[in-house]
């Protein structure tokens, strides 16, 4: 038989009584401590009695005298009962103590902006927590139901009704190109842009096909498309390609600002988008560790991290 099928039809509460019961050894005593009346009391030992089928107390004067089982038990409960506490109680949380990972699906090109900054706080806070960068997915929730993600960064918050979603904050748009590209020396139109290819960070291979770049989205709303001719999850590949072609390639305006990314590409044309058609993103998590307190931790370190996120 199951320990569960054993002892499912006991009352834990019951295991309290008695451990008041056999440290004061008399009913009204007891029944004080647990602010219930003797009755009440007399009944709850009634109850034990025919759990542990054991009479546990005899009547000797003042006093109760406990049974041999009953010694035995005496001998056991305090640390059941602290068992039973530390399972219920929160533990004291304190970050340079933990040790776990952390994964996180992220836009390579937000991570530009805040993953530096995050990592060297989690090496200062928490030195032994690993964190994992993965690839940004379309559809995440099923990872983060299962736990194989913890949190996800997506452009829409109403993916699915079963995540929690925290606005991070909103990215204008802008079209880069490599040093040497002939329209890097002139006030470039969107139509100029247009007329030549682009390359594309793919969000994931199995689901390219259902998901709607946001600058795609913008653009067809103007009536106009472009031209991807290389795809790839691989930031450094499209950089790669970016130097040695005239492709163009669309990031967040943000990153004009990135010492690295500057010193290699050129803003050519910038959209200058409304605060209301800026490309918005949110930080998505599934309710099973909404009460963690390791998640709601770093959760808090990574808004921190983002919090001039918005261009």
């Amino acid at each position: 038989m199951d320990v569960e099928q054993s002892i499912h039809k006991i009352d834990l509460n019951l295991l309290v009584a008695l451990s008041v019961l056999l440290k004061e050894r008399h009913i009204s005593r007891a029944a004080d401590k647990l602010f219930i009346s003797q009755p009440a009391m007399s009944k709850t030992l009634n109850r034990l009695r025919q759990t542990f089928d054991d009479p546990l107390l005899y009547r000797s004067g003042k006093y109760m005298v406990m049974s041999e089982k009953a010694e035995r038990i005496a001998m056991q409960l305090p640390d059941l009962l602290a068992s039973i506490e530390q399972i219920i109680k929160q533990p004291q949380f304190e970050p340079a103590k933990l040790q776990r990972t952390f994964s996180l699906s992220i836009p390579p090109l937000l991570g530009y902006g805040c993953l530096v900054s995050l990592y060297e706080s989690l090496s200062e806070i928490a030195p032994n927590v690993l964190l994992e960068e993965h690839p940004p997915l379309s559809q995440p929730e099923r990872y983060l139901r299962n736990g194989e993600l913890d949190f996800a960064i997506h452009p829409k918050s109403d993916i699915s009704s079963e995540l929690q979603a925290t606005y991070i904050g909103s990215v204008d748009l802008t079209i880069y190109a490599g040093k040497n590209h002939p329209l890097v020396s002139q006030q470039a139109t969107l139509k100029q842009c247009l007329e030549y290819g682009f390359v594309n960070l793919l969000v994931e291979t199995k689901a390219q096909a259902s998901f709607a770049y946001p600058v795609d989205v913008l653009l067809a709303k103007l009536g106009l498309k472009r031209r991807v001719v290389f795809s790839s999850g691989q930031l450094a590949l499209l950089t790669d390609i970016l130097r040695v072609s005239d492709n163009l390639f669309v990031g967040p305006t943000s990153l004009s600002q990135n010492v690295s990314f500057s010193g290699q590409f050129s803003a050519v044309y910038h959209f200058h988008l409304e605060q209301s058609e800026r490309v918005k993103f949110y930080l998505l998590n599934h309710p099973r560790v909404a009460q963690s307190q390791a998640h709601i931790w770093f959760k808090e370190l990574f808004l921190d991290c983002t919090a001039g996120f918005d261009d």
